[in-house]
């Protein structure tokens, strides 16, 4: 195998430093989406990438309840959208019913439509202060 020696290895992790390089600079989208969602667990590596993918020009948008998937998604070429899964204190079983349920229309019919056994007190804090209820909140009706 070429890697088995002290330079072949280096000559390999040359090769993927090259190819990380060129994904970043003809991709900065999609490598930025794909890294935040692979570190999306680990709090102080998301706030680096996310630092340096605004510095390379691409807007971080917040999560939202409606657009949304649980992983960090490419809006447009200068945008990710912020994936449900990497917001903290919301469940699986929450981002999951939230996705099968939506859209919602405003913050009462999201209330009404989700299962407090799935979308509790804890997971509705998260959600809002993450940002993700933000788009629903100016639209409540009285029912």
């Amino acid at each position: 195998m070429p890697c088995e020696s002290k330079g072949g290895r280096a000559c390999c992790y040359a090769f993927i430093a090259y190819q990380t390089a060129y994904l970043k600079c003809h991709y900065p989208a999609e490598f930025y989406a794909a890294l935040l969602t692979v570190f999306e667990s680990q709090d102080t590596k998301v706030s680096n990438y996310v630092q340096d993918a605004r510095s390379q020009g691409i807007a971080i948008l917040k999560p939202s309840v409606n657009q949304s998937t649980d992983a960090f998604k490419i809006e447009t070429e200068e945008s990710i959208r912020y994936g449900l899964g990497s917001i903290k204190g919301l469940g699986e079983k929450a981002i999951q019913e939230i996705l099968e349920l939506r859209p919602f229309t405003d913050l009462s019919d999201f209330i009404l439509r989700t299962t407090k056994s799935n979308v509790n007190k804890r997971s509705l804090n998260s959600l809002v202060f993450s940002g993700a209820l933000d788009e629903l909140a100016g639209s409540i009706t009285n029912r």
